[in-house]
């Protein structure tokens, strides 16, 4: 399956006949690698606008803390706001930056590392731009909260 997609109003969904599967999803995000992709729960595409220059400094900056934080602390993996999670509820979420204890990550295999494996950190950062709506970004941390729950490795 081969999508490219060029589009001029963002947030926008897709939905196809059928959902993606794990290396057909991998290809679309990398073939439309200059937009932000997400896949819903029930397949549905969400594709949002890249973020201003503003916004992408934050994040940059937030990366760069976690990431001084997290070699300090030492005991686990930082990563930044390309990396796609699969989740319990069948989503693929892009945090801006997330944390993963190297208990976790180093439990899957080299393979499981490098593919869409059900994995949801421990620690995400969402930042909010310009244009996000607070309901909206409650309504996404909930979602992590839900899936870490999920894992059975939550309180």
């Amino acid at each position: 399956m081969e999508i490219t997609l060029n589009l001029s109003k963002f947030p926008a969904r897709i939905r196809f006949s059928k959902p993606m599967n794990d290396e057909e999803l991998l290809r679309f995000f990398a073939r439309n690698s200059d937009l932000r992709i997400e896949q819903e729960p029930d397949g549905e595409i969400l594709i949002m606008s890249p973020v201003t220059p503003k916004t992408g400094a934050t994040e940059a900056k937030v990366i760069k803390q976690l990431g001084v934080w997290a070699k300090s602390d030492g005991r686990g993996e930082v990563f930044g706001s390309s990396t796609g999670f699969k989740l319990r509820d069948g989503a693929v979420r892009v945090p801006d930056a997330a944390w993963v204890s190297f208990e976790r990550w180093n439990a899957l295999t080299s393979s499981q590392q490098d593919s869409l494996t059900l994995l949801c950190p421990e620690f995400v950062i969402e930042v909010r731009s310009k244009s996000d709506r607070s309901r909206k970004v409650h309504s996404r941390m909930e979602m992590w909260i839900a899936n870490w729950r999920s894992t059975g490795v939550a309180d």
